[in-house]
């Protein structure tokens, strides 16, 4: 066998290692309490950052809402201006229609006019004409001119004045 150890060396051998074991545990000890801390702080910076986000989300949703509410209102203008425009279309189809039928009416009443008065043109024409060739074929006799109608003659409530002398 070996050497049998002494008690006394035996004991501080253990206190010795009792005392490396106790820094060690400290050690470890201060390790944990940082890391509890670190934990502590990471959870704090975390509720601070979720209190952030949670400002942002909620200052992202109004403005979402307030753009929401400005495309109602986009719409609801561009469906009135699309009301109107149907109702200006359905107003130049209508004002085109009307002008075409007025300009087929007149066109119309203009040939129907020409025509007419040719029609009476040539009347005249062949009743000249024939009266021309009557009056050719017997002569009549040359009547005289028609007298002129005389004055009436002055009544008593009207006075004339007299002629003046010549100068």
């Amino acid at each position: 066998m070996s050497d049998p150890v002494s008690r006394y060396e035996l004991n501080s051998k253990l206190a010795v290692q009792d005392a490396r074991l106790d820094a060690a545990m400290h050690q470890m000890l201060g390790i944990v309490t940082r890391m509890e801390q670190t934990c502590i702080d990471i959870r704090a910076d975390n509720k601070a950052m979720e209190a952030r986000f949670d400002a942002r989300f909620l200052s992202i949703d109004a403005k979402f809402d307030r753009m929401d509410a400005k495309f109602d209102s986009i719409d609801s203008k561009f469906d009135s201006i699309e009301k109107k425009f149907s109702s200006l279309k359905t107003t130049m189809i209508v004002t085109g229609i009307g002008t075409a039928l007025t300009v087929v009416f007149g066109v119309g009443s203009f040939n129907a006019t020409l025509t007419s008065n040719m029609l009476a043109a040539f009347q005249v024409a062949a009743s000249n004409q024939q009266h021309t060739r009557t009056s050719m074929a017997e002569p009549q006799a040359v009547r005289p001119p028609l007298a002129s109608p005389q004055p009436a003659p002055p009544t008593d409530t009207e006075k004339i004045p007299p002629p003046e002398a010549p100068r």
